[in-house]
């Protein structure tokens, strides 16, 4: 499996002077499942550098649903598919695997596949999870079609400027936890301190907001009106953690620009749910933000529950 370097976040998009007080990196939207041929070969290609294409091509491979119809895809036509999406196994590759597939194995992929009742494959049923992707992968040991999450921030990065790419409002990014930190780590502390991760994902829906919505660096202001906060389990310092971002409700200006949204932000540890943000926020110019006495940076609604 490919090494790749993490991509560390401009201090802007989170409103920091110091490096150190970022905590967080390889920010990037959820990886696209498919791309449509023509628009693969013909609009995003000849925008790339080599480097470029040679990793974009690298990352997706070929499919054409006429002669490998999918459920949840319109036939007939042809698209790239990204590596980490197995859209068929065939009866052969199951063969060469089944000494990975005990029972709880094959009720686990026949969740997600159907058997083909004219040549034995099994073919995608619905679209894939980020988790369940690797889930499949883990199972079949698949480690050449795994891409690491500074990987699927770099992707996202290359396509990020093309508007014919789909992109549903959903984020991803890693939290970076410094235990050498003067502030979060003053004392002794054997997990990651609750505060430390409430702030991360304040940085995590900063730095979606301006990147992904539009909201420019200078002039504007951001206010989260509510904040609901719920932690579920300890978070380990020592092991890879994922925060995930859901934006609902926007209401956007005719330049594309996130005015209004609500926000759900989660922490992932072992693919398991550690705590969560729900919230609320607007974007104003900041001359008008100044003008206003009455609005201030605040937090009008708070609730926290769980262990800290």
């Amino acid at each position: 499996m490919e090494t790749i370097q993490p991509i560390y976040i401009d201090k802007g998009l989170v409103h920091k002077q110091k490096r150190e007080n970022i905590l967080l990196n390889n920010l990037r939207f959820e990886t696209p499942d498919f791309i449509p041929k023509e628009v693969f070969e013909e609009q995003i290609l000849p925008e790339l550098s080599k480097e470029q294409a040679a990793f974009l091509k690298k990352n997706y491979l070929p499919i054409n649903l006429s002669e490998t119809p999918l459920p949840f895809m319109e036939s007939g036509n042809s698209y790239y598919h990204f590596k980490s999406i197995m859209p068929v196994l065939t009866e052969a590759y199951l063969n060469k695997k089944k000494d990975l597939l005990q029972d709880k194995e094959m009720e686990t992929i026949l969740a997600y596949y159907k058997k083909d009742k004219k040549n034995g494959d099994l073919i995608l049923e619905k679209p894939l999870k980020e988790f369940e992707q690797l889930k499949i992968l883990s199972i079949f040991n698949e480690k050449e079609f795994h891409l690491t999450d500074s990987g699927k921030a770099h992707l996202s990065d290359i396509l990020n400027k093309f508007d014919q790419i789909e992109k549903d409002d959903v984020y991803y990014s890693n939290m970076y936890v410094d235990t050498e930190h003067e502030f979060f780590f003053e004392h002794y502390c054997d997990h990651v301190p609750g505060m430390m991760i409430i702030e991360s994902l304040r940085q995590f829906g900063i730095a979606c907001s301006h990147k992904y919505g539009k909201i420019p660096l200078d002039g504007y202001q951001i206010m989260i009106s509510d904040l609901e906060v719920q932690f579920k389990n300890y978070i380990n310092f020592q092991y890879p953690i994922k925060m995930t971002a859901r934006v609902y409700d926007k209401k956007c200006s005719s330049a594309g620009m996130w005015k209004t949204a609500f926000f759900e932000l989660k922490v992932y540890q072992h693919s398991i749910e550690s705590a969560s943000i729900r919230y609320s926020g607007r974007s104003f110019q900041k001359e008008i933000w100044l003008k206003n006495t009455v609005i201030s940076f605040s937090i009008l609604n708070c609730t926290i529950t769980g262990s800290v």
